[in-house]
């Protein structure tokens, strides 16, 4: 091996290796600011590794998605990375309408037991609007929460405590019958005007529900 080949790859190491201590650095201050999300572990299991959180597949030193995007803006001004992450959760990375916040920390209806949707992409497989090719798969999986459910929104007409996505004279006649009888659907808030339940059905609950019903949600 020659003089030059060997300072090359040692240069080509040093390089590999802060790239490798700024990605444990990042993923250590990510871990510590959202302990109880499974994002990083839905996404090993889901691409092989966990560095698509904020990279595309499969080259994990090209461009990355819209949330690296945004951390990289912080981290050039010069901000630590748990400052960059904590700068960049009340945006929206991905432009889907959910701040990065909440889509990291959101419980999946649809994946009991994880927690986290991913802030740099969108939609039903995952895809990143921020690259060349926005429409191709990168998790295979939903990453845009649905939106939540409206309180006032109890049956579409069935009497059977289905929701319809509308708020209508039916939702108010089905609530009147489950408040009632006192079952414990009917409990939607604690008197606070938060919508926080409490475990009991009480006047609270009709008042928040009738509030909300008359403003359509």
């Amino acid at each position: 091996m020659t003089r030059r080949t060997m300072v090359g790859a040692a240069l080509v190491a040093c390089v590999l290796a802060s790239q490798a201590n700024a990605t444990n650095t990042i993923r250590n201050a990510f871990t510590a600011r959202y302990p109880t999300t499974t994002l990083l572990t839905r996404t090993t299991a889901a691409t092989g590794s966990a560095c698509y959180v904020c990279h595309q597949p499969p080259n994990t030193s090209a461009a990355g998605n819209c949330y690296k995007d945004a951390l990289t803006a912080r981290l050039n001004a010069g901000r630590t990375a748990a400052q960059a992450i904590a700068d960049v959760e009340n945006m929206d990375s991905d432009g889907d309408g959910v701040s990065n916040l909440d889509e990291i920390t959101a419980p999946r209806a649809d994946m009991p037991g994880q927690i986290g949707y991913n802030p740099g992409l969108i939609g039903p497989t995952g895809a990143d609007p921020c690259s060349a090719n926005s429409s191709t798969p990168v998790t295979n999986q939903l990453e845009t929460p649905p939106p939540p459910r409206c309180v006032a929104d109890f049956d579409d007409g069935s009497g059977t405590g289905t929701p319809d996505g509308g708020v209508t004279i039916d939702d108010l006649l089905y609530y009147l019958g489950i408040f009632e009888q006192g079952v414990t659907a009917a409990d939607v808030d604690d008197g606070s005007a938060t919508g926080t339940p409490d475990g009991g059905v009480t006047i609270d609950d009709l008042l928040y529900f009738l509030i909300r019903f008359e403003a359509g949600c």
